[in-house]
């Protein structure tokens, strides 16, 4: 690589990759050069989906998706060079700016749409249409980015038959949470909900916990979107988030159609669909800003009637997928998917997951998983349920800071984490515990002296059982 290309600056981290600015030696042009994180380069199943969607962008040739220009394979791993685009995510515009006016949303729609649309025409189901992987470029125009996850609709091997279901829980629609495939009617309820939250400021379904929140976009009809919305709009936006694929927008382009047509022009604070979008100080942007979330579903399965929590075991399986940015700060790492019976923000939890070929024993999503399954077995009397409870909880604690990315914080929470199981009866439960939470120490790169005082937690000596 280092024959034709030059790094100039990092843009950023995402799902799976690290994005720098470089320089075109042979062609005199500045390009945004995508490669794997260094932990997942050696990953089959990493590596599998990075060269899928460097094979499924290239394939489409659009305006409206970013271009995939070269891929290659050096001494550090696959990388793939695409276009440099100056600009920013719908996700940053829409901190600084949502809500937004019905005439912007509707030219964002309306760009989005058209990429979508020709890549549905092209056999190219998206699978993860979201803020973050919107890009609106200093010239108003809007890029779709991240093929990551997508899937060719003749593609059998990625229908989730199998269990696999991608994508980002907040925009994912109903039928591909309980295990459907997905169509381009998915992509259409992605794209709705992207625009129920331009014009509200909110996503479309909120909760206080993940269970709650799969269970409202699952079962509820989505909130209306309030009187500041004209009622053609909010209209339109509703009916992309049908329950029913077959009751939605025949297309993402029918979607758009609905909102222009419920747009007067000019309209006051408004910029006009056919107007650029005007963009503060753009700055070059890489795909993949937002976690994507890989998930299993086991269709048919009985609930567990053990006592450990739903957030736990979904947040385990979140991050059994994401890999939670284990070895480098700041970064969201989606992993290959899992053949589960586990669930995780798209199912009932179920606890015989057993990870596939591709997923090393020690990685953290394993030992994470290991860990829940040597807690749900902790049954009274033996173990007091608030004691277990606790383990539960900075374990979950463990996870939500790996995915923020802090690792003084990640530090902090193992650290109150080997705390909690050093409470517990002196058993061979707990040893098991403490055995994993030095290997998923030890898989975040952390020594056990780091987190866990030099090494004298439980099991080691120091027990005041």
């Amino acid at each position: 690589m280092e024959e034709r290309y030059r790094l100039i600056e990092p843009l950023g981290s995402g799902g799976m990759a690290s994005v720098h600015r470089a320089e075109d030696h042979l062609l005199g042009r500045q390009v945004a050069i995508k490669r794997l994180l260094p932990h997942l380069a050696a990953d089959p199943g990493a590596a599998e989906r990075f060269r899928r969607e460097a094979q499924s962008a290239a394939s489409l040739n659009h305006p409206g998706i970013v271009t995939i220009y070269d891929t290659g394979v050096d001494e550090a791993g696959p990388y793939i060079v695409m276009e440099l685009i100056e600009g920013e995510t719908l996700a940053a515009r829409m901190a600084d700016e949502a809500p937004l006016g019905v005439a912007r949303v509707a030219a964002i729609v309306s760009g989005a749409a058209a990429a979508l649309d020709h890549a549905h025409a092209h056999g190219v189901v998206h699978r993860d249409v979201k803020p973050s992987n919107l890009i609106v470029g200093g010239d108003g125009g809007v890029r779709l980015t991240d093929f990551g996850i997508a899937q060719a609709m003749e593609d059998p091997t990625l229908v989730t038959d199998s269990g696999e279901v991608m994508g980002t829980l907040a925009y994912m629609p109903p039928e591909v949470l309980t295990g459907a495939p997905a169509t381009p009617a998915s992509d259409v309820y992605s794209l709705g909900a992207v625009a129920y939250e331009m014009l509200t400021g909110r996503q479309p379904f909120q909760a206080d916990n993940i269970a709650a929140l799969l269970t409202r976009i699952r079962d509820e009809p989505a909130p209306p979107l309030g009187s500041g919305v004209p009622p053609e709009i909010a209209s339109g936006v509703l009916r992309a988030l049908d329950k029913d694929p077959a009751n939605r927008h025949a297309t993402a382009g029918a979607l758009a159609t609905a909102l222009m047509a419920g747009t007067t022009l000019p309209i006051q604070g408004d910029v006009a669909p056919t107007a650029p979008i005007p963009a503060p100080a753009p700055e070059p942007v890489a795909a993949g800003e937002e976690p994507t979330r890989v998930m299993t579903v086991e269709k048919k399965r009985e609930r567990s009637g053990r006592w450990l929590t739903w957030p736990l075991l979904l947040l385990i399986v979140l991050a059994l997928i994401l890999g939670l940015l284990a070895l480098s700060p700041g970064a969201e790492v989606a992993t290959a998917p899992a053949t589960s019976t586990t669930t995780t923000t798209t199912s009932i939890p179920t606890t015989t997951t057993t990870p596939t070929a591709t997923t090393s024993p020690d990685t953290p999503e394993a030992v994470a998983l290991a860990i829940s399954q040597i807690l749900e077995g902790m049954e009274p009397p033996e173990f007091k349920p608030k004691e277990v409870e606790e383990v539960e909880k900075a374990l979950e604690k463990v996870l939500q800071e790996a995915e923020e990315g802090d690792r003084d914080e990640l530090r902090d929470s193992l650290e109150k984490a080997f705390e909690e199981v050093s409470k517990l009866p002196e058993s061979p439960e707990r040893q098991q515990l403490f055995d994993a939470f030095v290997r998923l120490a030890e898989a975040y790169g952390f020594t056990v002296a780091e987190v866990d005082g030099g090494g004298e937690g439980p099991g080691r000596g120091n027990d005041d059982d």
